[in-house]
């Protein structure tokens, strides 16, 4: 069993194409070949980017004047149900108005959170009221280019969660 036999079991597309040029190459080539990768992974400096979306979205419909209004922020995305987003693409299925948090990238997902939460907050009854008629959530994001990274949150920044009744959520993207 050769050191790069496990790439070939796993199912994924990188494992695969990884596994398929480590199986041609022999000897000190294949030395040359994984110290080459391991040059390139330690020569990338490691980044951890974060980002924060509040969305609300329905079928039936949204103002997105009156939400707009009542919040007090001006959204920085909006579409219709049936709305396209290129002339190919299918059709919306539902009304969606999203504000991204403008912070840097780099900022805890923790200051993030307390950030929305502080903008939001006075507007916590109406935005419980607007869960009868719309989905709302709070999307959260991470993105790294490390693949042994991991996040930890405050537990106080969470508080976002429990007072507007919303799971939390975390989508992870490892480039």
């Amino acid at each position: 069993m050769g050191p790069f036999t496990a790439l070939s079991s796993c199912a994924c597309r990188y494992c695969s194409i990884v596994a398929q040029q480590v199986n041609t190459i022999k000897g000190p080539l294949l030395r040359r070949y994984v110290n080459q990768k391991r040059e390139k992974m330690n020569s990338e400096e490691v980044y951890f980017k974060y980002s924060v979306r509040l969305r609300i979205f329905s079928e039936s419909g949204l103002n997105f004047k009156d939400i707009e209004n009542n919040l007090s922020i001006i959204p920085n995305y909006t579409h219709r149900k049936g709305d396209r987003r290129t002339p190919k693409s299918p059709e919306y299925k539902h009304d969606m108005w999203s504000y991204k948090l403008c912070l840097d990238k780099t900022e805890p997902l923790e200051n993030y959170l307390y950030k929305l939460w502080s903008e939001i907050k006075p507007h916590k009854e109406y935005i419980l009221n607007l869960k009868n008629n719309a989905t709302v959530d709070i999307f959260c994001g991470y993105r790294s280019n490390s693949d042994t990274a991991g996040i930890q949150v405050a537990h106080q920044s969470l508080e976002i969660f429990r007072e507007l009744e919303i799971d939390f959520g975390l989508s992870i993207i490892i480039i």
